[in-house]
Parts: structure tokens; C-alpha cells; sequence
């Protein structure tokens, strides 16, 4: 939670009431993510991409074959 308040204050674009609302709803995401299958986490934006592009072609993949 540190480093995401961190990286919202650098961009400057949201006020601190907008960045306190974002935390606590990173929050409640964050309790929630044993209940999910894949967690993509992004470090690296192309790397994220990429994992994100694969899982969706997996999915759609299995989908086809049912």
C-alpha cells in the first residue's frame, strides 16, 4: 500500500482525498485476491500485458473447445 500511495502522489494528477479513496479500494481488492484464479501483478507493464494477452487467449481457447 506504501509504494502504490508513493507512486499516486508522484504523478500529481489526484488530490489526497482521491488517492485515501484508491488505497482503501486497493485494499479490499487486495483481501479479495485469494478467491482468484491467476493474479497478474505489474511490476513491468509489457511484462503484465503480455501475462494478461496469454490468459485471455487460454481462456477464449478452452471456451472454443467446450
Amino acid at each position: 500500500m506504501d509504494e502504490l500511495k508513493i507512486r499516486l502522489k508522484k504523478r500529481s494528477t489526484e488530490s489526497d482525498d482521491k488517492i485515501n479513496m484508491r488505497i482503501a479500494k486497493a485494499s479490499v481488492e487486495l483481501a479479495t485476491a485469494p478467491q482468484f484464479d491467476k493474479i497478474i501483478k505489474n511490476y513491468d507493464l509489457k511484462v503484465a500485458l503480455k501475462e494478461a494477452e496469454e490468459l485471455v487467449a487460454d481462456f477464449v481457447g478452452a471456451k472454443k473447445k467446450e
